[in-house]
């Protein structure tokens, strides 16, 4: 049973269908002030010797699934990956996740990059501006996410009509372990900036 459920009409239980590759691009956010750990940088915290992030970004290498992956934090935490990389951070810094969201689609439709570091992958021409119909969004503090991707994509697959479809943990969805439509996650973000004008602080 996959441990997903997909917004709109999808199923926690559906059966997860062959899935061509690649299929997604990949927003992993790595910002925030780790508050809960004294101020140290979550995606530099250790697990088994690696840093946090490195675990996620080898986690989408070796999902099969991923094109390209945008690192939204400071430009300390960037790890190199073994699919195409960009990094850039929220605006403002610190903003929160909707806010590094943001930040991470319009870097993965920026060809040039602004906020690129200069170790960052080059993005190809070719599919630098068309974008994917789907998004990943993976939190930087959780190592293991990418092994949900499968099953996030084939709930996407198996209910057309859902916007996005997000892991779930202890009966609570987890919308920052997700993959959405790229459209309407865009659709979302824009409602928000129409409605607060800004995207600093909201709730994801």
């Amino acid at each position: 049973q996959a441990a997903s459920r997909a917004t709109g009409t999808a199923r926690t239980d559906v059966t997860v269908p062959p899935v061509p590759v690649p299929v997604l691009d990949a927003v992993v956010l790595a910002g925030g002030r780790a508050r809960r750990l004294d101020g140290a940088a979550k995606p530099h915290v250790l697990l088994d010797g690696r840093a946090l992030l490195a675990h996620v970004l080898d986690g989408l290498a070796a999902s099969g699934l991923v094109r390209r992956v945008a690192v939204v934090g400071p430009p300390d935490v960037a790890v190199p990956s073994a699919v195409p990389l960009v990094q850039v951070q929220e605006d403002p810094p610190f903003g929160g996740p909707v806010a590094g969201i943001a930040a991470g689609l319009a870097a993965l439709d920026d060809t040039t990059g602004p906020g690129r570091a200069p170790h960052d992958t080059p993005l190809r021409a070719d599919t630098a501006r068309s974008a994917g119909d789907l998004v990943a969004v993976v939190a930087c503090d959780v190592p293991g996410g990418a092994r949900m991707l499968p099953a996030l994509v084939g709930a996407l697959q198996a209910a057309p009509a859902a916007a996005g479809a997000c892991a779930r943990a202890e009966g609570r969805d987890q919308w920052l372990l997700a993959v959405y439509r790229r459209s309407a996650l865009a659709g979302a973000l824009d409602e928000l900036v129409a409605e607060r004008g800004a995207l600093s602080d909201a709730i994801a």
